[in-house]
């Protein structure tokens, strides 16, 4: 009996086999129906196991449903070498009537990793690339640069070797040609840290990008880390800092958004819209940020991350896809991107993107060198704001105009230009602003000299200590009669004010009268602007006729001025384009006839009352080593009545010798709690005496600085000097007088001098200064007969640079600019 029953256990089961349609049997019918067309590039799975009917099937964030009849599952991938979303059907084969039925799609089955491959019309292989051997660094270290790679993949099925690549060639370009930090690149990437398989080969992404042997990939991509991200960068970047987010992997339309510019990225398991994207990049408060997306459907995002100071490159438009490259190891156009900003392809070979010779690459050369190259149906989108800022931007960064606030040995630190200045020391002691009584190249500050024959000369220099050429800078130079209380722009542009003798007269105006072009200056490079200035007529003022205030500001679309106040103080310490100088010169050599120096105490404030501290520092406010002036002399301030009345004689350090004067005998002295009704402003006139008449080498400094309770509002610095006796201040000086040419300039190795002797034994001596006046080169003096000569000096030794050569011919001087190559 039970032989029996199993005998018709078999029976009915072939019965059963034998009526159903094999996957094979069933792809060759759709093949013979050319329901699976042959000779298109059309990549075609199939599931080795029947579905039920009405089979919920995972595809990205949507469901498809199956027929209502059991099946074999056949889906066609119609763009294979696409990034998805695109074209793609899912074919449901009831696996016994024959019947079939097709449903579009733009997503693969999650489950497409466990499918058969039925047909590839062209076969490939995608393999890891080695980048480890990108550039070496062209442009130092970037500190203060900051990178998000972000690469879903959404699942392992889909995430692609090339995803992989795409973001290894990019990191490694970071590290190695551009000297990113490592700390500095936030990656997310599939899942990240997990051990489990999760590229669709069934291998575990490689967490080491750059082959350096450490990790690299640190987080996976989610939307709760991608937030968690910008919340960190939104506490560590402000203005001075820059921000490149790069993205790879697939794309879409928002299905719930309301227009067609609504679109996606996908992520691991998860999706990000433009819309939320734009949210986190906002947060962050980075000087620029720039932005380059591979997905399909990239174009999409522009409209909601394009803002002022962001440059913005996307691989198509918000209704194509985007594709992969010929061998789909990587995606076509961040392959073509990156191999620019790498100026070499992975394989070594050397690309020149460099389109304007200026040997850096700007984010609109990368561009434009990958649309260039990209022979896929996409078309690859560029946004920037403002106009231009992607041909000043690299992977470095744009250009950074700066002029520096305190340079050593003269300050105890060198400003490097990273804003805020954190220099403990004066604001208002600019090295690098100084005047000259004449047009002549000195580079030691004198005070202002009232001419009406010839001009006085201001020097201002300017740094590019970016990492790109920067060409749209312009120079700005203001002049105040000097105070410790000055506000922007208040007391710097058309400023007049009453004297004692109640004259309304200008007190501060802009000297440049329109702005001066900034030759472009390509990255280290650095020049002095030259312009020329008459002061303001001595007899219009009270006291003090050559003590001014100056103000320079590099103006620049592409490096902006970043938020300003009134403070002056503020505004110079937060921006490395202003720099400020409030230095007098007082020579204390009794023969030269110099009383005394005014110095002006005066409220901010316009509209309001403030209390006020006087603070005396003698040799020791941000100066390398103290020096003080008080154990070789006396210092000595006489003020205004009115203003001698208003201090509630509370201090330190100081003592009341006469009618309205004090003494300062502490090296750190205060006058506290003056008060000051709105826009008050009173004199104060300043003395420095020696104990013993003896000249000395090294100057003293001495500086007076006006604080309320929110701390610095600006000061005044003397540098205290002993100069020889002026019988002729101008004597040394006659430029006019001497022929001089200089020849090649710039140049390498030797310097040909050319000039005219103009009489027997004339006594001439070549020196070549840097930029501070120190003498680098100097030719003893030689005598010359009456007539043409040419003298030849060997500056080899010299770095490349600008240096100032002097020749001094019977006693009278030239100086003129050489260029170092």
């Amino acid at each position: 009996m039970k032989k029996l029953f199993l005998l018709t256990f078999i029976f009915l089961s072939s019965t059963l086999a034998w009526s159903q349609i094999s996957q094979e049997e069933a792809y060759k019918i759709l093949v013979e129906k050319q329901v699976i067309p042959e000779g298109r590039n059309q990549w075609v799975y199939g599931l080795q196991k029947p579905i039920p009917p009405n089979y919920k099937i995972k595809s990205f964030n949507k469901t498809i449903i199956s027929s209502k009849f059991e099946s074999w599952l056949f889906f066609i991938d119609e763009d294979p070498y696409a990034n998805w979303e695109h074209p793609a059907k899912y074919i449901f084969f009831d696996i016994r009537s024959g019947e079939f039925e097709i449903k579009r799609a733009t997503t693969p089955p999650d489950i497409i990793h466990e499918m058969k491959i039925f047909k590839k019309y062209i076969e490939t292989r995608e393999r890891f690339l080695d980048f480890a051997k990108t550039n070496t660094i062209a442009c130092g270290t970037s500190s203060n640069k900051y990178a998000v790679i972000i690469s879903g993949g959404w699942n392992q099925g889909n995430n692609h070797i090339r995803y992989w690549n795409d973001c290894s060639f990019v990191y490694s370009t970071l590290i190695n040609k551009y000297g990113y930090d490592e700390a500095n690149i936030y990656t997310l990437m599939s899942d990240g840290t997990n051990a489990a398989a999760d590229i669709s080969n069934g291998t575990n992404s490689n967490p080491d990008l750059d082959g350096d042997g450490d990790n690299d990939i640190q987080f996976s991509a989610t939307t709760a880390n991608i937030t968690s991200v910008f919340n960190t960068l939104s506490g560590i970047l402000d203005e001075d800092d820059e921000l490149f987010i790069f993205t790879t992997d697939h794309g879409g339309v928002d299905g719930s958004g309301t227009s067609a510019w609504d679109t996606l990225l996908y992520l691991w398991g998860e999706t990000i819209t433009d819309d939320q994207f734009a949210i986190e990049v906002n947060k962050v408060n980075a000087g620029k940020i720039s932005i380059v997306m591979e997905q399909c459907n990239s174009g999409g995002f522009i409209d909601d991350l394009s803002g002022p100071n962001r440059v913005i490159a996307t691989a198509a438009k918000h209704t194509e896809l985007s594709w992969a490259g010929p061998t789909i190891n990587t995606d076509e156009f961040v392959y073509y991107w990156t191999s620019a900003m790498n100026e070499a392809l992975p394989s070594g070979t050397v690309v020149n993107p460099d389109t304007n010779s200026d040997s850096v690459i700007s984010k609109r050369e990368a561009f434009d060198y990958a649309e260039a190259n990209d022979t896929k149906s996409e078309t690859p989108q560029f946004d920037e704001t403002p106009i231009n800022l992607g041909d000043q931007l690299t992977l470095n960064g744009t250009g950074d105009l700066y002029i520096k606030d305190n340079r050593a040995p003269y300050h105890s630190v060198t400003d490097s230009g990273v804003e805020p200045n954190t220099f403990g020391g004066p604001m208002w002691t600019s090295r690098d602003i100084w005047v000259r009584q004449d047009v002549d190249g000195g580079t030691t500050h004198e005070n202002p000299e009232y001419k009406t024959t010839s001009p006085n000369g201001v020097y201002v220099r300017v740094k590019n200590r970016g990492c790109a050429p920067i060409s749209d800078g312009k120079l700005r130079v203001y002049f105040s009669k000097a105070s410790t209380g000055l506000s922007w722009p208040t007391h710097w542009s058309n400023y007049y004010d009453f004297t004692t003798s109640g004259s309304y007269i200008l007190h501060g105006d802009e000297i440049t009268n329109m702005p001066l072009s900034i030759p472009t200056l390509n990255p280290g490079d650095e020049t002095i602007i030259e312009i020329p200035w008459y002061p303001p007529n001595p007899n219009d003022f009270d006291h003090d006729i050559h003590h001014f205030c100056l103000i320079a500001r590099v103006e620049s679309q592409i490096d902006p001025i970043g938020l300003e106040t009134s403070s002056v103080n503020s505004n110079t310490k937060n921006n490395n384009n202003i720099a400020w100088k409030n230095i007098s010169v007082y020579d204390v050599n009794p023969s030269n006839n110099i009383e005394y120096t005014n110095v002006y105490i005066r409220n901010t404030f316009r509209k309001k009352e403030d209390i006020i501290d006087l603070y005396f520092m003698d040799g020791n406010y941000g100066t390398s080593s103290e020096n003080p002036f008080l154990r070789n002399g006396t210092v000595t301030a006489t003020m205004d009545p009115e203003l001698f009345e208003r201090w509630p004689k509370e201090g330190e350090g100081i003592k009341i010798i006469d009618k309205n004067t004090i003494q300062i005998y502490n090296s750190k002295a205060v006058m506290k709690g003056i008060h000051l009704k709105p826009g008050e402003s009173f004199s104060m006139q300043m003395r420095f005496k020696l104990n013993d008449n003896k000249p000395f080498r090294r100057p003293f400094v001495f500086d007076v600085i006006q604080k309320n309770k929110r701390g610095v509002i600006g000061g005044e610095r003397f540098d205290i000097v002993y100069q020889n006796k002026k019988e002729n201040p101008r004597q040394d000086i006659i430029a006019d007088n001497i022929a001089l040419s200089i020849f090649p300039n710039p140049s390498n190795k030797f310097l040909n001098i050319s000039f005219t002797a103009t009489k027997p034994n004339t006594d001439v001596s070549v020196s070549i200064r840097d930029f501070e006046g120190n003498v680098l080169i100097s030719n003893h003096k030689n005598l010359y007969d009456k007539g043409n000569h040419i003298k030849q000096v060997n500056i080899a030794s010299l770095k490349k640079g600008i240096y100032f050569l002097r020749l001094t011919m019977n006693g009278k001087t030239i100086v003129k600019k050489i260029f170092k190559r």
